[in-house]
């Protein structure tokens, strides 16, 4: 198995029904980086190129061990991602429009290239989950949990002077 070079040409490797390997810091994506809790951890990806009739596509696999952020005591969560992905390499919108819906569209540049972050920083982003906590409450830290709780309770009794404005408007 050969190892994916940064900036590559799918569709010479799909000619060539090329298997790949790689192994790169999450610090190398930018964006997928910016929603980790530490910049630890990277990002392994196996990449089968094949042609399926004209179209170069990409089969594989992508592994990362990275920490976010627990949404309920603000500590770092261990978050194992695991995923499959199939991709086809478009030019444009245009050519996406007609790929095979199997495959997800991976736009290339001009000259058919693109890098391996531009190929599997969207993957990663996507296996990010929406809101992040640990598995069992126990597990956050405590200080964070009765702060945030009690600033919950000093905001619902807060006096709130508009609140006569409701009884004046009804009349």
């Amino acid at each position: 198995m050969e190892s994916l070079p940064s900036r590559f040409n799918p569709a010479e490797l799909a000619r060539g029904r090329q298997h790949c390997k790689v192994t790169l810091p999450v610090t190398h994506f930018k964006r997928f980086s910016e929603l980790l809790a530490s910049q630890g951890g990277e990002a392994v990806a196996t990449v089968a190129f094949s042609l399926q009739g004209r179209q170069a596509v990409a089969e594989g696999s992508l592994q990362a061990e990275v920490e976010v952020t627990c949404q309920r005591c603000l500590q770092p969560v261990p978050l194992q991602i695991s995923t499959e992905f199939s991709f086809g390499f478009v030019l444009n919108e245009e050519d996406a429009e007609s790929l095979d819906e199997s495959l997800d569209p991976v736009l290339t540049d001009s000259h058919g290239e693109l890098t391996v972050v531009d190929l599997l920083e969207d993957e990663l982003i996507l296996q990010v989950p929406q809101r992040v906590v640990h598995s069992d409450e126990e597990q956050c830290n405590p200080t964070v949990i009765d702060a945030v709780n009690t600033e919950q309770h000093v905001q619902t009794n807060k006096h709130n002077p508009f609140s006569g404005l409701d009884e004046l408007l009804k009349n």
